[in-house]
């Protein structure tokens, strides 16, 4: 397992109060806090996945001057049981050559782990000595990841309560009479044992809002799921629509899944506008297949 080096810089006075709950550890004779990171809404994540910062504060609360060991760390993600994969903590290399009396420095850690269903994942932060072997070293606090529901959040499919499927489209597109809407449906197994996947179909209509004419006909897409799907693993397949969004506006693209069952996955907004205006968005592009 590889390890990224994190490094300290200056803390800003806007952590204070803002510490994560639950008691400060002590890690190399330093006092060490966890801020927990923002919630973030469903759809603005890729399925789940995208960046938190979790800061981890040192703070020297004794009479004397301490160097600190350089670390590295490692994030452990759980929910109900279930443990969820999580990339490599990204930040800088520095570190401090001594923390005097009192002083505090912070490490922006940022994560990005397997979060496919709403709802709390619990984090364990691990750090070890940089020139330690790697392991994933010792705890030396917990965090939390929150996952708001937000507007269209994946749905159980019906008949099999293992399985939840969820989907996201383009958010913006250059208006033309053969734009093409990415369409992106996902499977979620929200159980602790392997399931199968089956040969999927989902409907997909584009009406341009606030008008009852649609600019194309619904448009029936296969995704060809098939395989196994480990314990809370998500697995996506995308699809490219053909639309004449040709007039600017904003454009309603609501997904019905058809088969294996139906199921609503919700309605998703589409700008057609000739220059593309920035938006948040997932962070970072979404692979086809989630799983290994």
């Amino acid at each position: 397992m590889r390890w990224l080096m994190v490094g300290l810089v200056l803390a800003s006075p806007w952590w204070m109060g803002a510490l994560a709950s639950g008691e400060a550890m002590a890690e190399g004779g330093l006092v060490v806090r966890i801020v927990d990171p923002a919630p973030v809404a469903f759809d603005l994540t890729a399925f789940g996945r995208t960046t938190h910062r979790v800061r981890v504060v040192y703070t020297n609360e004794t009479r004397t001057p301490i160097a600190p060991t350089a670390r590295r760390f490692h994030v452990i993600a759980t929910r109900d049981g279930l443990v969820y994969p999580c990339d490599e903590p990204m930040g800088d290399e520095r570190w401090p050559h001594r923390l005097d009396p009192n002083e505090s420095h912070t490490i922006d850690l940022n994560i990005r782990c397997d979060t496919p269903l709403p709802g709390r994942y619990d984090l364990d932060i691990r750090s070890r000595p940089r020139s330690a072997a790697d392991t994933e070293g010792q705890s030396i606090g917990t965090s939390a990841i929150v996952i708001e529901p937000g507007p269209t959040p994946p749905v159980r499919v019906p008949g099999d309560a293992r399985l939840w499927v969820a989907s996201m489209t383009t958010k913006e597109v250059q208006p033309a009479k053969n734009a093409s809407v990415r369409v992106v449906v996902a499977f979620v197994n929200g159980s602790k044992r392997e399931v199968s996947l089956a040969p999927a179909q989902a409907l997909v209509k584009i009406t341009r809002r606030g008008e009852k004419v649609t600019p194309c006909a619904p448009k029936l897409i296969d995704l060809a799921f098939s395989g196994t799907l480990g314990p809370g693993r998500v697995r996506s397949l995308a699809s490219s629509v053909p639309c004449d969004l040709s007039n600017e506006g904003s454009y309603d693209v609501d997904i019905t899944l058809t088969a294996p069952a139906r199921a609503h996955l919700g309605t998703h907004a589409v700008r057609a506008i000739a220059v593309p205006l920035p938006h948040p968005g997932p962070t970072g592009t979404l692979p086809a297949d989630l799983t290994p």
